[in-house]
This record gives C-alpha cells, structure tokens and sequence, in this order.
C-alpha cells in the first residue's frame, strides 16, 4: 500500500504527472490507520487546480477536463513502477465549477419573523401575505418579485439591482408587520421562475369575522385581506 520513497515521493511524482495539465494548488492524500500510529496510503488522492477562465467547461483547455480526458484508465509511471490510473472529477467540482449549468443569483432582501408557522393555515392565506408584501414594496422600488417560506415565516423580495436591495432593506429592517419586529438582511439568491403560489380570488377580502351566516350560495359574506398600513419607516398588517 505504501509508495516506493514514502508520500513525499508520492506527492512529487503526482504533481509532475498532473502538472502538466495545469497550475496545481494542491495534492491531498488519502491515509487510513496503520499499524500502532502509521498510516498507510489507500491509493486514493486529490488534486486541486488553480481556477482558470476555462475551469469547468468540460472542454480543451480545462486542467481537470484534460486530465480526466488523458489519464483515465491508462498506465504510467510513478516513482519506479507503472500504475493503471483511474481519474475523475470530483464531486464538489461537478457541482460547484460548471460554468454552463451554475445558476445565476440576483440582489434580493430576506425578510424574517413575518408570523409563526401553523399547519392549519391555508396556503390562500400566504398568498394574500405574499401580494401584500409586494404592493408595500413596490412603493419603494421598481417591479418587486415577492416569494414567501410559509413554513420558515420567511419572505424572500427580488429587485432590480443592488441599490435598491439595499434601499429597501434599510427600510424593512426594525419595522413591523402583524405587531412582529422584521428582521431583514441582504443576501443574492437564485430568483424563481413564478411564484408557485395558488391564484387570489377575485372581489373585496377581510379578515374580519362575518355578522351573516353563509348558506353556501353566493359570496361568503364579509371576507377582507391583509394590508399593510406604514408609519414612517414601521408597518403594521390589519
């Protein structure tokens, strides 16, 4: 198990193996327990490249790309003998270096504390929250997308770019909503394509208790949705 020369060697002998698809950042080994306090090493290790404009386009021209391409499944010499080499990229380098697939973030403000999560509250219920939400910032900024967590009593508000991230989240911080302290903070996040939340009913909502007793024909009586209704820089929902 252990190389001819020890892990230096080793270390020396990948390094110049794989240099010469890149600038190399790194070589990490890969050790198990030996006998009494050794360690052996388990034929395993990673090689970290410098990122280069090209770093994970799975094309020419990327150290990892070229060397998964040229090393894969063939014999070379390490150290004084020949070994069958087995390459690929690892899995934090699919993910997190694919250039073409990596989803794009925009400015965005967080906003927490919003209410306490009940099961039993419908999904229409955070949908009117959500549009809510929305019209109060629209008064601050431009075209809002507003994308409420209603298990986190989180939302989530999209802008148009970083100043008026910033502007509106000044505003949302420390001011109130439901009696509720909001705690807002800047952050950059993949924006969803829609709001995936079920369609408003159309006609006048309420939250205030019907005087009429519904006979299930027509219009429930009396039925308002929540607003908000902003004092300065507070906001309050009925």
């Amino acid at each position: 198990k252990n190389f001819i020369g020890g892990d230096e060697a080793l270390h020396f002998a990948l390094g110049e193996l794989f240099g010469q698809f890149g600038k190399i950042r790194k070589i990490e080994l890969y050790m198990e327990e030996g006998i009494l306090e050794t360690k052996n090493f388990k034929g395993e290790a990673l090689v970290v490249y410098h990122k280069i404009k090209k770093t994970g386009t799975r094309e020419e021209g990327d150290p990892v790309w070229d060397a998964c391409t040229n090393l894969d499944g063939q014999w070379r010499l390490l150290g004084k003998r020949g070994w069958r080499i087995r390459c690929e990229a690892a899995a934090w380098q699919r993910a997190g270096f694919d250039v073409k697939m990596k989803a794009k973030t925009f400015p965005c403000v967080e906003i927490a504390n919003l209410w306490d999560h009940d099961p039993a509250t419908p999904m229409m219920w955070f949908a009117q929250i959500q549009d809510v939400i929305r019209q109060h910032c629209s008064q601050y900024v431009t075209a809002p997308f507003v994308k409420v967590e209603p298990s986190a009593g989180t939302a989530t508000i999209w802008t148009k770019g970083a100043q008026d991230a910033m502007k509106l989240g000044g505003i949302m911080h420390k001011s109130f909503f439901m009696g509720r302290k909001i705690v807002a903070s800047l952050c950059r996040k993949e924006k969803p394509i829609n709001e995936d939340m079920p369609k408003l009913p159309v006609g006048e909502l309420t939250l205030q208790l019907p005087t009429q007793v519904w006979d299930g024909t027509g219009p429930v009586p009396g039925a308002m949705g929540p607003h908000f209704e902003s004092g300065g820089e507070d906001m309050a929902g009925a």
